[in-house]
């Protein structure tokens, strides 16, 4: 069955078009994976199905009926006190006032006198309809077995959701999506700051989702693992691949080395064509006034020329010219932490760890989310107030340290 029908569609932001004639149709129960290079327009058309932008022109239809719901790349802002429960609920609000309206009105019913009871049961009465046809009744427990499944804890529903890691926000953010049951499920980059574990539970979790998935992600073996069709955005129209990412590159490669034999020699045809033509155009004058059959011909190859459709030069992927130059370098120890204790609240998260990085060393720092990898590197940036005199921590002379966060502000 059809879910999704985008037809010839245009997104220009002013500088430059970002989606030009982009064509795709979206089955029920298919699982895509959208790749491109950055800023082909992949979080742009996620963005114009769940209608957060408009298109410039073109269509795109939705079966009617058909609940779509995006994971995004960057998690919700909301307020410090919002805990993991709010955003759980957040999609129920109005069941949730709908429970606590007919709450109030039992304890009204307690103390009522008897004309009074027949009013307040009348308006219960009105809010319990309701409240069923809301499945009010079952949301709690949808929502415990589906914490259940996302390994989302009792004692993390009371946490504030601004002190989650990364990768717990957006598992947090998944199974709040969930709970709509999603006919639909649009992920951009749903494996950023994912830990291993909970990565093999997403891929798993994704490939026995009944419904529909359209997943952007720069992860090829995610892709591989997860996905069965592949649409490249290139000059911004769409390329169809049925099969995984490693299917991908091999049809790929053989695509483009086609495409460009044709273009080669369409090229020499052009070459050759435009010789034709100079070398006519000279006969003509050179046989004046008697040359007039030489212009005719040169005249007829000439809109030969002009009606014929050029291909574009098939894009390769270019390297970025990245060169990393050292003008100075630090003495041989560049970091040593030594029984370092580290506690958020009432939450233990290390405990009496030390280790040392010497220069030209390449570490890597692994851990489950919410373990406290980058509050680590945190106090290592002495970005926290409470740490500028650690003596736990120790930098090495003429060391210069460059991070780039979870979240790139400017």
């Amino acid at each position: 069955m059809l879910e999704i029908s985008i037809s010839n569609v245009q997104k220009n932001y002013g500088f430059k078009s970002v989606l030009d004639g982009f064509n795709l149709d979206i089955m029920s129960g298919e699982k895509i994976g959208l790749i491109g290079p950055n800023g082909c327009g992949k979080t742009t058309l996620f963005k114009l199905i769940t209608k957060e932008e408009d298109v410039d022109s073109g269509n795109i239809s939705i079966r009617k009926g058909t609940n779509v719901r995006l994971l995004s790349q960057m998690p919700p802002i909301v307020d410090d006190n919002c805990t993991v429960k709010d955003i759980l609920t957040r999609d129920f609000k109005i069941i949730f006032d709908i429970e606590k309206c007919m709450k109030e009105l039992e304890k009204k019913m307690a103390v009522a006198n008897l004309e009074q009871v027949e009013d307040i049961l009348e308006k219960y009465g009105k809010l319990q309809n309701r409240f069923m046809a809301l499945n009010g009744y079952t949301i709690d427990s949808k929502i415990s077995e589906l914490c259940n499944k996302f390994k989302i804890g009792e004692d993390m529903l009371n946490r504030r959701f601004n002190t989650l890691s990364g990768g717990e926000k957006t598992i947090v953010n998944l199974a709040s999506i969930m709970l709509s049951n999603p006919d639909i499920l649009l992920l951009d980059e749903p494996t950023n700051n994912l830990d291993i574990d909970t990565l093999e539970w997403l891929e798993t979790y994704l490939k026995n989702y009944s419904g529909t998935i359209v997943l952007c992600s720069h992860d090829r073996y995610f892709l591989d693992k997860v996905v069965s069709k592949i649409v490249l955005i290139e000059r911004g129209k769409s390329e169809i691949f049925h099969g995984n990412y490693t299917y991908y590159l091999k049809e790929n490669e053989r695509r483009i080395l086609s495409e460009f034999e044709q273009y080669k020699d369409q090229q020499k045809m052009v070459e050759a064509m435009k010789r034709k033509i100079k070398q006519l155009q000279e006969f003509g004058k050179l046989a004046y006034p008697g040359g007039e059959s030489f212009f005719k011909r040169a005249a007829s190859i000439q809109k030969r020329l002009d009606r014929l459709e050029l291909l574009d030069k098939p894009e390769t992927v270019k390297e970025i010219p990245l060169n990393f130059q050292m003008n100075d370098r630090s003495g041989k120890q560049v970091l040593v932490v030594r029984d370092f204790n580290l506690s958020i609240a009432d939450r233990k998260l290390l405990n009496q760890i030390s280790f040392d990085i010497t220069f030209k060393d390449k570490v890597c720092l692994m851990g489950k989310n919410g373990s406290g990898k980058s509050t680590l590197i945190k106090y290592i940036m002495n970005m926290y107030a409470n740490n500028l005199e650690d003596q736990n921590i120790k930098i090495g002379s003429n060391v210069f340290i460059g991070y780039i966060p979870h979240t790139i502000t400017f």
